[in-house]
């Protein structure tokens, strides 16, 4: 009797393992396609599960008609309708789209960790790359410009009529490249030219005396240069530029020949992940023959931006 019992339980086990379909799947950022950590997934009030690190889910589901529902904070609900046939399993790719784009606006200058630009208590301006391109800028200095209460006055930054540079002690005014310093050694200011436009993330201007977190260099303001890294989709960009100095109306003071002064130049790069290698690559040149008689200007630049995330130690991160 209790052979028979044992079979019968083990024939009705096998059976409803039998008609059970795995449904597998990746939820991914609408824009940027990265994985999203945390989506909540549900299939049933009684069956719901919640996506990895990798954006992945798992959910055991018996054949049929289903509603899948995807929440996640600062995205649009999304409901997809699927239906699961017996003895195939399903693999899905979900998109969500982006509900307010300001909680993706991070600084990190006001208090040297992340926190969101409407938390921060002092005064922070954010520039995206976006503004870089649309205005046409090779140089961070003529960006700035178009801060509201930053003025660039011979190479030197004066934030809210400050002083931008003493002489003897250097900038007062800190420029960084991902939280590390870029002002000289030797006078203590900025050179704009080293400055990778090209793979930038968004700059940080933070206006007013910020001693306390960065020192004498920062008496009257941060410029925090963030650089990006290699997202999923490989990325690549590149921008060319030309112009053409005019003549003078004296003709006098035309000192040139025939052939017309202008400049050119342009910049270039390229993002992507190679295993658990993310890679940036860029470089830019620019070429400049003045107006004025005498000053050329040429200027080349690369750079490299490695990140390697490991397997075996997942909270550690090695650049």
């Amino acid at each position: 009797m209790r052979i028979l019992v044992l079979l019968a339980f083990l024939s009705f086990s096998w059976n409803v393992h039998a008609q059970s379909v795995i449904l597998t799947g990746t939820v991914r950022d609408s824009i940027q396609s990265d994985p999203l950590t945390g989506v909540s997934v549900y299939a049933s009030s009684s069956n719901a599960t919640r996506t990895n690190e990798s954006g992945q889910f798992k959910l055991n589901l018996s054949p049929g008609n289903y509603q899948l529902k995807f929440t996640y904070t600062g995205f649009e609900t999304l409901v997809r309708e699927i239906q699961l046939l017996q003895g195939q399993n399903l693999d899905i790719d979900i998109l969500l789209k982006a509900k307010s784009k300001e909680l993706n606006l991070v600084t990190v200058s006001g208090s040297r960790f992340e926190k969101r630009a409407a938390e921060e208590v002092v005064s922070i301006e954010v520039i995206k790359p976006q503004y870089i391109q649309n205005t046409a800028n090779n140089s961070m200095d003529e960006a700035l410009q178009r801060v509201p209460g930053v003025d660039v006055v011979e190479n030197q930054v004066n934030i809210r009529g400050g002083s931008g540079w003493s002489y003897g002690a250097g900038s007062r005014v800190l420029v960084m490249v991902d939280d590390m310093p870029m002002l000289t050694a030797d006078a203590g200011d900025a050179k704009w030219d080293f400055l990778p436009i090209e793979n930038c993330e968004q700059i940080e201007v933070l206006k007013g005396a910020s001693s306390s977190l960065y020192g004498s260099s920062a008496l009257n303001g941060v410029i925090n240069f963030r650089t990006g890294f290699a997202r999923n989709k490989p990325r690549t960009k590149i921008m060319l530029y030309n112009g053409m100095y005019g003549n003078p109306a004296n003709k006098d003071w035309k000192w040139w020949g025939k052939q017309q002064p202008g400049y050119q130049g342009g910049y270039f790069m390229h993002s992507r992940k190679i295993g658990q290698l993310d890679m940036v690559i860029g470089s830019a040149w620019f070429s400049e023959d003045s107006s004025l008689q005498g000053d050329l200007n040429r200027r080349g630049r690369v750079n490299v931006n490695l990140r390697y995330r490991s397997k075996k130690w997942k909270d550690l991160l090695s650049d």
